[in-house]
């Protein structure tokens, strides 16, 4: 009687966790909440039957009617559902299933709570339970009858659970019927059905997704479990088989019982880990306990982080491509050809396979046909007469669609000559190069991208070049105008030479970062009043009168002296041209000071100023110049030299009035990061 308490207890522990699974999710429809109750009462019923005196005295009785009743009404309900244009029929068979279930369970409530044990009114209740499972079974079968072929396999699990229930049930009551007083050991085995009949419900609620109840179920456990079940099982009968080995090996029987279970051991092992036999139990499951093949929120998850990690190996995404699509049918390598700027196919890279590198495929070949633009797997039987694969088995063609157009494919090799390909596994392929598509052609555009601006950084270096060389030049044509007149002078000889030093280190300078070498150094710290001092003395030099009003003397500023001495000798030379065309002799003024964390430098100057418009416009703008020869870069490059140092310049202007070019740039101490 303990082992019958121990089956009703599982029978019970397993029901509680069937309707546990389907709580949990929180989405239930009218077949989830009547599979909820009906396992519930089973959990019940078989909770009774575990532990004595947990209910009433002769509760078990009604508890099992309320079981079997309500399995019975919720497979009419099936049937009914299923009638189509004999609705009314299958109505009035689900009124008659509920009428009938009420009288059952009425009685055998009426006989708890009057606390009857009279005979007859057992005898009774087992000819109402044995009508309860003649009605299941019948409802059994019509609902086989009535249901589409295609729809067949997803049912089969719910029929044969409740079928084996109402079969079992019928045998039993009809004993005790024909027997009275038989045995509990065939009672007992309600318990045993029952455990039975909890997995393949599970199965059944997971393939019927329109009851929208929501199980999900680890492909991973199942096949671990299976695993398992399998190896227990192998034991089980090495076991058998060892025992009669003992008894029939005389004095060698215990010694050929160790070794032949070691030896089956150490054949498990390598049989297990077999790379197809893995495969095999995968299809199998997947085909008959699942509603889909592929746990698709698994496997894209798998996808996405194989094809965006390079992981350990630092594999290239190429590889990563391959990688992704071929753990999807469990492929071990392939091939990436990939189109070029000559619309043919290519071998990009290879993933444990051998690539032809100088192969070549052209667009208008009959094998890229047969993708159909895209929509197509390929499965190869023989390596194609391209040349697209060296596999010896069966090879798998992945078209890779981007705006539709095949930028790529993927020979993959099959794990296995009878691998079975199937739509389902055709469309997650079709997904999956798609989304793969993408990641190379998101890839390819960033390379573009880079190389554009790498050209674009480097054009803008060239202009700043130029322009830095016109403005050299025109300081060396100045040089070379006033070494006619004052060549005896030995001042001038010296500040000429000095001037060429500082002329031909400053080309060197620019040819570097043409070349982009010292770009990124870091500039030392330099103070601007000693910068703009010296420059002013040397324009004064050479006929340029520059007032300076300098109160920043002590503060330095990270920026390369070179870069600024160019911005203040281009500002200064705008603002003496500016003063010269508006008729005026007013010096040009340099003004420095201090405005917080901030080094402030204004150019200031009595020409005709600008206007708004003009300088919001058109100052700043490359390649505009309002000068005959110009070449519209200086006021660009300036600001941006200003702007890589943390600072910027401002423009302060009035038409009639005059400029102020307001330079700011942060204190080395205080310096904040150049955007």
């Amino acid at each position: 009687m303990v082992l019958g308490q121990i089956i009703y207890g599982a029978c019970s522990i397993a029901f509680v966790a069937l309707i546990a699974l389907m709580l949990l999710r929180g989405r239930l429809s009218g077949q989830g909440i009547v599979i909820v109750a009906a396992s519930g009462l089973s959990a019940f019923w078989a909770a009774d039957l575990a532990i004595p005196g947990l209910f009433p005295h002769g509760a078990s009785a009604g508890l099992d009617s309320l079981r079997l009743s309500a399995w019975l009404i919720m497979l009419v309900g099936l049937v009914a559902l299923r009638q189509g244009r004999r609705r009314s029929s299958a109505f009035l068979a689900f009124l008659l299933a509920v009428a009938f279930s009420a009288v059952v369970v009425g009685w055998n409530l009426g006989v708890v709570i009057n606390d009857g044990g009279a005979a007859t009114d057992g005898r009774l209740s087992d000819v109402l339970h044995v009508g309860l499972t003649v009605g299941g079974l019948l409802a059994i079968e019509n609902l086989l009858r009535n249901i589409e072929d295609d729809r067949r396999r997803n049912f089969w699990p719910l029929c044969l659970a409740l079928g084996a229930t109402f079969a079992f049930d019928l045998f039993v009551y009809a004993d005790r019927l024909m027997v009275p007083g038989s045995g509990p050991s065939l009672t007992e085995g309600r318990g045993l059905v029952g455990l039975f009949a909890v997995p393949l419900l599970a199965l059944a609620i997971v393939r019927n997704r329109e009851w929208r109840i929501d199980i999900h179920v680890s492909r991973s456990v199942v096949l671990h479990t299976a695993t398992l079940l399998v190896t227990g099982a192998f034991f089980l009968a090495l076991s058998a088989i060892g025992v009669v080995v003992r008894e029939l090996g005389g004095g060698w029987g215990p010694a050929l019982q160790i070794l032949m279970l070691l030896g089956s051991a150490i054949v498990l092992v390598p049989v297990l880990g077999a790379r197809e036999l893995r495969i095999h139990l995968k299809e199998f499951i997947s085909k008959n306990f699942f509603s889909h093949r592929y746990d698709y929120r698994a496997e894209w998850l798998r996808f996405v982080e194989t094809v965006s990690e390079p992981g350990a190996s630092n594999d290239k995404l190429s590889v990563r491509v391959i990688k992704a699509l071929a753990q999807i049918i469990d492929s071990p390598g392939g091939i990436l050809w990939r189109i070029n700027d000559k619309d043919n196919y290519s071998p990009e890279a290879g993933w444990n396979s051998w690539v032809h590198s100088q192969q070549k495929i052209s667009i208008h070949d009959p094998f890229i046909s047969g993708f159909r633009h895209g929509e197509r797997i390929q499965v190869q039987h023989t390596p194609v007469e391209t040349g697209a694969t060296d596999f010896h088995g069966t090879g798998v063609a992945v078209p890779l669609l981007y705006n539709k157009r095949i930028i790529a494919f993927a020979m993959l090799s099959s794990a296995n000559r009878n691998y079975s390909f199937d739509r389902e596994t055709f469309d997650l392929l079709r997904a999956a190069g798609k989304q793969a598509a993408s990641y190379l052609a998101e890839e390819q555009s960033e390379r573009a991208l880079i190389d554009s601006r790498l050209l674009t950084e480097f054009s803008k270096r060239f202009a700043f070049v130029v322009h830095d060389i016109k403005n050299l030049a025109a300081q060396l044509g100045l040089t070379l105008t006033n070494a006619r007149s004052h060549l005896n002078n030995p001042e001038f000889r010296e500040d000429m030479l000095r001037t060429l030093e500082d002329s031909v280190a400053k080309m060197n300078r620019l040819i570097g970062e043409l070349q982009g070498r010292g770009v990124h150094d870091s500039p030392r710290g330099i103070t601007p009043d000693t910068v703009i001092a010296k420059l002013a003395r040397e324009l004064a030099g050479f006929g340029t009168q520059v007032e300076t009003r300098l109160s920043a003397p002590d503060c330095t500023v990270a920026m390369d002296g070179d870069d600024l001495r160019s911005v203040l000798d281009h500002l200064i030379n705008n603002a003496r041209e500016a003063s010269a065309a508006g008729g005026r002799s007013q010096p040009v003024v340099v003004a420095s000071r201090t405005v917080g964390d901030k080094v402030t430098i204004e150019v200031s100057d009595s020409g005709p100023g600008m206007d708004d418009e003009f300088v919001r416009n058109e100052l700043f703008r490359p390649f505009r110049s309002t000068k005959s020869g110009g070449l519209g870069i200086g006021a660009y490059q300036t600001r941006e030299l200003l702007r890589t140092s943390g600072g910027d310049l401002d423009v302060i202007s009035q038409k009639g009035v005059g400029t102020i070019m307001r330079m700011t740039l942060p204190i080395q101490d205080q310096r904040r990061s150049a955007a």
